[in-house]
């Protein structure tokens, strides 16, 4: 399955400038199938992080998702900081210096 290569390096580029875990592309393996997705954002929007696909490889999981649209092929400071505070934190330990949300507990 394709996936939108330049949301993918955003996320290579967000990783770098914010001090955050990406994984940029990733896959999930499910019953033999692979499902290829832009990245996997640790730390954020879930315990397992969160999975970011584009209207390209939109798939329903079973796990926290975000679909991001075409805003997010370039990256921009700001914005993805914006993003990642509205998803919240779930690391270990602190968040980065950047992060304005609240620290989100389960």
């Amino acid at each position: 399955m394709a996936i939108d290569q330049k949301i993918s390096d955003a996320w290579k580029r967000a990783a770098d400038d914010l001090e955050i875990r990406v994984v940029a592309p990733f896959a999930i393996v499910s019953d033999g199938e692979t499902w290829n997705f832009e990245a996997l954002v640790l730390d954020f929007g879930s315990g397992q992080g969160a999975v970011v696909m584009s209207q390209v490889s939109e798939r329903r999981l079973d796990r926290w998702f975000s679909i991001l649209y075409p805003i997010y092929r370039q990256y921009e400071r700001d914005h993805f900081i914006d993003t990642l505070n509205d998803w919240g934190w779930f690391g270990v330990g602190e968040p980065p210096a950047w992060y304005a949300g609240g620290r989100v507990t389960i």
